[in-house]
């Protein structure tokens, strides 16, 4: 009895959570579809030149110093700051200079496209997740086929996420980098197999769930 009250605990502790995520990954959604919204219309106006970079009607110019680079409102002349990285201002403005807004666009695009599948694709998980543990919050067993079911779509939602994952970061550095590069994270595989094995596991107790109900009829 003390074991399931503190199963039914950390499951009301675990649903909670699950909330949180899923609704940080709506407002993270609505974040992503604003900025691919606006992305395009700001690139459209973005003029970037040897030392000044305008959008709309904002502008910003650059000086060399000794200690970096100066940055100062193009109105006013304000110094914004004097020791920006030499290096990283004048890749920006390199990059700017060698590609095309409307390619630049388009790229952004596809990688923010990229990011709300995944954002989606949790947000499923953490729907199935929440629902799950309150679930074996409030039944006598968790062992049975809702619950299960629950557990094998998790896994696959993460699955999916995973793998939309490791496309962004192939697609991102072809786009960027010009090469092919993947980054694969240990943890996510442990985590999505950890969550095939506890498919099983509760595939299992529902079984035995089933046979011990027979016997009992």
């Amino acid at each position: 009895m003390e074991n399931k009250e503190k199963l039914k605990k950390i499951s009301k502790v675990i649903a909670i959570l699950a909330c949180i995520i899923k609704i940080c990954m709506r407002v993270a959604a609505v974040c992503i579809v604003l900025a691919m919204l606006v992305i395009p219309s700001a690139l459209n106006n973005l003029k970037v030149e040897n030392h000044t970079i305008q959008l709309f009607d904002e502008k910003i110019e650059f000086t060399e110093t000794e200690e970096g680079i100066e940055i100062r409102n193009g109105e006013n002349k304000e110094v914004i700051t004097s020791q920006a990285d030499k290096e990283a201002i004048k890749t920006i403005i390199k990059y700017f200079k060698e590609n095309n807004t409307q390619r630049l666009s388009v790229q952004l695009e596809i990688v923010f496209l990229i990011t709300l599948v995944y954002v989606v694709l949790i947000d499923f998980a953490m729907q199935r997740l929440q629902k799950l543990f309150k679930n074996i919050q409030e039944q006598d067993t968790p062992f049975n086929e809702e619950n299960t079911l629950d557990i094998r779509k998790t896994t696959y939602f993460f699955l999916a996420s995973f793998i939309i994952s490791i496309a962004g970061s192939i697609v991102s550095s072809a786009m960027f980098n010009g090469s092919i590069s993947m980054n694969v994270s240990i943890i996510e595989v442990i985590a999505i197999l950890i969550g095939f094995s506890l498919t099983y596991i509760f595939e299992y107790g529902n079984s035995l769930e089933k046979k011990k109900t027979k016997k009992g009829e």
